[in-house]
This record gives structure tokens, C-alpha cells and sequence, in this order.
């Protein structure tokens, strides 16, 4: 409890140290803001009670609302409930809404049948019932007993005698291995970290914490000190109730001072705004008209954004779309290149070791490369002439790149669709200060770029099949890969010199050449072999251009 409790002679009727006017007319400038929405907005001061799963909470929002909920339910704990105490003239009276938090507007239940009932001996099980059905109508069909929501029943009583304050109780914290404890966990967080909350039962900053102990008649084993508890300011309903009031006051006269200059800067950040937005649109030309616009400011962002002309949108990095594509085209290029270059490699210096023509089969095969394509070509020989590989080796060998080659391409895909996604965000966030008119917006191209995304990976799937085979339409192609096979026969030319220099003289470098070409064209098949690899290389250096 807290340390400055009310003596009784400073109560008032209902049981509540309430001050003067000043006081009064404050709670009730707080619940006003809190009645018209403005919470949504701005932290508002309130309290809250929270606390462990099963550790009395519902008990004790029943002693200060003075309203029989349940304390053996899992009805409320399913839920944030808000609590209204209202004092107004007239019957007293129940006023149930249900918050949820997509919904511009509450919903609001029907308690007619509960009002009836209101005071009397039936009242407690009439108010269970009206809790459960409230419950039923936020869940529908669901039958989980674990499920949590962010829904918000807020429940207002009207009576006479009643104070105006607010009470917000949250359903209980539970261990990291329950289903709910996240939830949980998001709706205790939004709701302590309001600087301005009273908080019940939370170890938070002392200023704004009360403590208290509950659940005295259910002695726990070891607690052997009951009886020196000899402080009756600190004990019983009353005086939480007392304290409470206090804090939850003291924490009001703080706020209003900063509430005011809050409210009124909101208010003409809100104006300007609405002047830019223009006048209403309620017919369909108008309408049409505001679609147009929107249209045609995106279509000029966009254009600049994909063009790489960054004057208008200087300060969003996010929103160059053209550097996004370019950097993820760049880590494609190096990716597929690195990855081709492990699999497919250069042929290496020196790959000739002996001047004895007799071993150069051997040697020439003993390359990791040159041999995987010699069984490839092996094992699908056809009815191709010798100096002719099957149409079939090269999709067995391309097949081989396709599993590294695809998840390198997925990801260059995703890659660009995030980004591209966030530009719209960006761009759509430059073209419209309509919230409702940007958010569709957004969430329609979102689909679009959704659906777009789901074709290039079907696409991507479809060139990476079965069926798919090495071809490009490079005019460059046969110039490359000529160069590239004469360059082959240059490099093991200048081997077999260097393995004979004490008669480079008599022996040139074109005479091995010639050399090397004699003995490939009486081996055709490892002539072949070493095509095939000149293909792979040369169509790889093509794609990653």
C-alpha cells in the first residue's frame, strides 16, 4: 500500500479520498479525453492493474470497481477490460463496448437485460452471464481457452454515489512456454510503458507502483508473521482504494500541464493536414478525380525512382529503386560468377607435364573438369559423329549448376521484391497524405508486386526445369568461344616450350601449336571434351555480363 493513506474523516460517501473541485473537475477532463478516443493518439494517464497469471487480479479489480467479476474465470483473462466509473445522475446502469483495434468505431452490446437486474441478489450471475457473452461475441466460433487478443472490453457504470475513474485490468503474465505468453507479454508492455499509467502490482518505478498484498485469508506454508501485522492505514479494500485515488490524482495534476500545449499542437498538426488533403470527395467524379492525381504523382516518383533521378525523394534512401535493382544485379553477377568459378573452372597452367604424346590422354583427363565431362559425354553417347558431343551432355552438365545457380537467382529475386516493396511504401507515402486513400493504395500494389513475384518464380522454376538447355542469341558467343579454345592451345603450347629450353630455339611456340592441334584432331574425343568445357566457360562469362 501506500505510504499517505486518507484518515477516514477525508472519505467521502463513496469510500474515496476525492479532495476538492479542482480535483473532481480534473478526473473528469481525463475521462472525457479518454471517452472521445483521444488515448489512441497520446499516452493519457490511467490505471492499470497487472500481474502473473492466477495471482488475484480479478479479486481486487472487484474491490475497487465494486463489480462481481469472476475470480475463478478465465472469461476477463482472456482479455484487456476497461472499467469506467462514472458518478451520474439517475439509475444505476451497466454500458458495454468492445474495442477492437482495426475498428475505427466500437461496438456497442446490448445490456438492457442486465440493467434490470442491477442491485439486486441475481446481479452477480446476470453480470457472469453478460462477461461471457461479451466474450463469446469478441472470440466467435473459437474454443481455445488459451487464445488472447488485443480487443478491449470496456465496461461504464453509472451511479449516483459512484467517482469518475478509469481502471484497466490486463490479462495475467504467464511463463515463456505458454502459447499466449507473447501476446501477453505486447498487451502489459502498451499499456506500463505509457510514462503517464498508475500501475497495480507491477515492480516498476516506485512513484508510480503501489503494493499490496492479496489473497490474506489463504495462508501460504512458511508465513509465520500474520499477526504482527499491526498497520490499519495500510490494510483492507478501503485503503488501496484511498491510495490508489491518490497516486492515479497526484499522476492527473502532473499531466494536464503537458496534456493542453500536446493536445493543441496535435490538433494544428491534424488542420494542416486536412488542408492539404483537399476538399471532400463524395462523388464518383471526384472520386475518379483524387484517383487520377494520385496516379499521376505516384507515376512521376516512381518514374524518377526507376530512372535514378533522386531530386525529389533526396532524403529516402529506400525509394532508389534503380541503385536497389543495379546492387542486387551486381551481388547476382559476383555470386553466379564465384559459384560457376568453383564448379567450372579454368583450365590450369601447366596441364601438360611430359613432351611423350603417349600420356597426354592421361594428363589431360587427370583435370577434375575435363574428367567429369569425359564421363559425362561417356555415359550419353549416341549416334553423334566422334568430334560431336550429345545434345544430352550439356543439359546433364547444366543440370549439375542448376541447384546452386537457382537459389542464387531466388534470392536475387526476393532481394529486389523487398526492396521494391519498401520503395512503394516510400513513394506512396510522397504522393498522398491521405492515410485511408494511401494504406489501399499500398496494400493494393502490394498484392500486385505479390502476384508479379509469384510469376517470376514460376518463370525462374520453368527456365530451371528439366526441358532447359545452354543457348544464348550473343553475337558474341562463337567469337568468344573460338578465342577462348585457341587460347587453350596457346597455354599448353607455351607449356610444352618451357618444359624444353635448351632448344627454344629450334623449337617454336607455333610449332607446338600445331603440335597440340595434330594430336586433338587424332583424339577427337578429348577435342570434344575440351569444346564442352570452352562452351560452359563462355556461356557463363556471357550470362554474368
Amino acid at each position: 500500500m501506500g505510504d499517505n493513506i486518507a484518515p477516514e474523516d477525508e472519505m467521502n460517501e463513496a469510500g474515496i479520498g476525492l479532495g476538492d473541485q479542482d480535483t473532481l473537475n480534473r478526473l473528469q477532463f481525463i475521462e472525457r479525453l479518454h471517452a472521445i478516443g483521444v488515448a489512441r493518439y497520446m499516452d493519457l494517464p490511467q490505471l492499470v492493474v497487472v500481474g502473473d497469471q492466477n495471482s488475484g487480479k480479478s479479486s481486487v479489480l472487484q474491490a475497487i470497481t465494486q463489480l462481481p467479476f469472476p475470480v475463478n474465470d478465465t472469461v476477463c483473462t482472456r482479455f484487456a477490460t476497461e472499467v469506467s466509473l462514472r458518478r451520474s445522475p439517475g439509475l444505476e446502469s451497466l454500458e458495454l463496448l468492445i474495442k477492437r483495434t482495426a475498428a475505427q468505431e466500437s461496438e456497442r452490446f446490448d445490456v438492457s437485460e442486465y440493467n434490470s437486474a442491477f442491485g439486486s441478489p441475481e446481479f452477480k450471475t446476470q453480470f457472469g452471464n453478460m462477461l461471457a457473452r461479451a466474450s463469446d461475441n469478441i472470440f466467435g466460433p473459437r474454443v481455445n481457452s488459451t487464445d488472447l487478443t488485443e480487443t478491449t472490453l470496456h465496461i461504464t457504470v453509472n451511479t449516483p454515489t459512484q467517482i469518475n475513474l478509469t481502471i484497466v485490468d490486463l490479462p495475467g503474465l504467464v511463463s515463456a512456454s505458454h502459447p499466449s505468453s507473447q501476446m501477453a507479454r505486447t498487451l502489459v508492455s502498451r499499456h506500463i510503458e505509457n510514462p503517464r499509467s498508475t500501475i497495480l502490482n507491477i515492480p516498476d518505478r516506485e512513484n508510480r507502483v503501489i503494493g499490496f498484498i492479496n489473497k490474506c485469508d489463504r495462508k501460504q506454508e512458511g508465513a509465520d508473521h500474520w499477526g504482527e501485522l499491526n498497520q490499519p492505514t495500510k490494510l483492507g479494500i478501503s485503503n488501496l482504494r484511498s491510495a490508489l485515488t491518490r497516486m492515479h490524482n497526484a499522476q492527473i495534476a502532473r499531466a494536464i500541464p503537458l496534456l493542453s500545449p500536446e493536445i493543441k499542437e496535435r490538433l494544428e498538426s491534424c488542420k494542416t493536414r486536412r488542408a492539404q488533403l483537399r476538399q471532400p470527395r463524395t462523388t464518383r467524379r471526384e472520386q475518379r478525380g483524387c484517383m487520377i492525381e494520385l496516379a499521376s504523382s505516384f507515376t512521376k516518383l516512381s518514374t524518377d525512382a526507376l530512372d535514378g533521378h533522386y531530386h525529389n525523394i533526396q532524403d529516402y534512401p529506400l525509394a532508389r529503386i534503380r541503385k536497389s535493382v543495379r546492387d542486387s544485379l551486381d551481388g547476382f553477377q559476383g555470386r553466379v560468377q564465384r559459384t560457376f568459378d568453383n564448379i567450372v573452372p579454368e583450365l590450369p597452367n601447366n596441364i601438360l607435364t611430359s613432351l611423350d604424346e603417349n600420356s597426354w590422354r592421361n594428363l589431360m583427363l587427370a583435370d577434375r573438369s575435363l574428367r567429369d565431362i569425359h564421363c559425362v559425354r561417356q555415359e550419353n553417347r549416341g549416334r553423334e559423329f566422334p568430334d560431336e558431343v550429345n545434345q544430352n551432355v550439356l543439359r546433364v552438365l547444366w543440370a549439375a549448376e542448376i541447384v546452386p545457380w537457382f537459389g542464387v537467382a531466388t534470392s536475387c529475386i526476393d532481394n529486389m521484391v523487398g526492396h521494391l516493396q519498401s520503395s512503394i511504401n516510400v513513394l506512396m507515402q510522397q504522393a498522398t497524405l491521405d492515410d485511408e486513400l494511401r494504406t489501399k493504395s499500398t496494400q493494393w500494389l502490394s498484392e500486385v508486386l505479390q502476384d508479379t513475384t509469384k510469376l517470376t518464380h514460376e518463370e525462374l522454376s520453368q527456365l530451371a526445369g528439366d526441358d532447359s538447355h545452354i543457348w544464348t542469341l550473343s553475337p558474341r558467343y562463337m567469337t568468344l568461344s573460338r578465342a577462348m579454345y585457341n587460347k587453350y592451345i596457346t597455354n599448353i603450347a607455351r607449356d610444352l616450350v618451357s618444359l624444353t629450353p635448351d632448344r627454344a630455339a629450334t623449337i617454336s611456340e607455333r610449332e607446338r601449336e600445331n603440335q597440340v592441334k595434330l594430336w586433338l584432331s587424332n583424339n577427337k574425343d578429348v577435342d570434344a571434351v575440351s569444346e564442352t568445357h570452352v562452351r560452359l566457360r563462355v556461356y557463363y562469362d556471357i550470362a554474368s555480363k
